[in-house]
């Protein structure tokens, strides 16, 4: 927010350096000229800059053909990121079913009690031969996924955590924030850090997220 308004403000000392009269010839070329404001006549010394009508039109064709390329990167990117996530979503949802073991749902019950969630919110649970880091997935119709392998390999109490960690996505809409990510990124995929911005916000959800439930369970 402070970057943005600092933008809004002009940084101007109300004096102009220099002036620019730009003038085209027959031929299609360009002639800058070069004035001081604080004099009322051009010094005869000043040298003019001319650009030919080729070298313009070579500028425009590079740019032109530098901002399709950033296009049509950045359209990639986005495409391809929001294919890999719906793609995720609908492996998730043919891989899983929802969860109907007791203990399991009296934990995620408890988990959603504390994380203040009261809408309904499935949990499923894949398939044996998928194995899967518990995870999130869904904007407006979210879902909580375990791996088959959860409920042996984990306490209760460590099931909790896990449910809390979670839902706590949920509550914090991580999933719209990792699409919103996705397109500002995208469309600065050719910077060298745009891949490491994106790495960056979901490092810092999953931390906000683990902090949240410190926050409720304590150390």
């Amino acid at each position: 927010c402070l970057l943005f308004l600092i933008a809004l403000i002009p940084v101007d000392s109300g004096k102009n350096a220099v002036e620019f009269a730009l003038y085209t010839d027959y031929t299609g070329g360009l002639r800058v000229e070069l004035h001081d404001p604080a004099e009322t006549e051009r010094p005869a010394d000043v040298p003019d800059v001319y650009l030919p009508h080729g070298v313009l039109r070579a500028a425009r064709g590079f740019c032109l053909t530098l901002l399709l390329f950033w296009f049509v990167a950045a359209t990639a990117s986005f495409t391809f990121g929001l294919a890999a996530y719906f793609d995720g979503m609908q492996y998730l949802t043919r891989h899983s079913a929802v969860c109907r073991d007791e203990r399991l749902n009296r934990i995620y019950a408890s988990a959603k009690k504390k994380v203040g969630i009261r809408r309904n919110i499935p949990l499923r649970i894949m398939k044996p031969d998928v194995r899967i880091s518990p995870c999130t997935c869904g904007i407006l119709f979210p879902s909580v996924y375990i791996g088959g392998d959860c409920p042996d390999d984990y306490s209760d109490l460590w099931l909790e955590l896990i449910f809390m960690h979670e839902l706590t996505h949920i509550r914090h809409w991580d999933t719209l924030t990792k699409l919103l990510t996705l397109f500002t990124t995208s469309f600065h995929i050719l910077l060298p850090t745009a891949k490491v911005i994106r790495n960056a916000v979901c490092e810092d959800l999953e931390y906000l997220c683990d902090e949240a439930v410190l926050d409720k369970t304590g150390d």
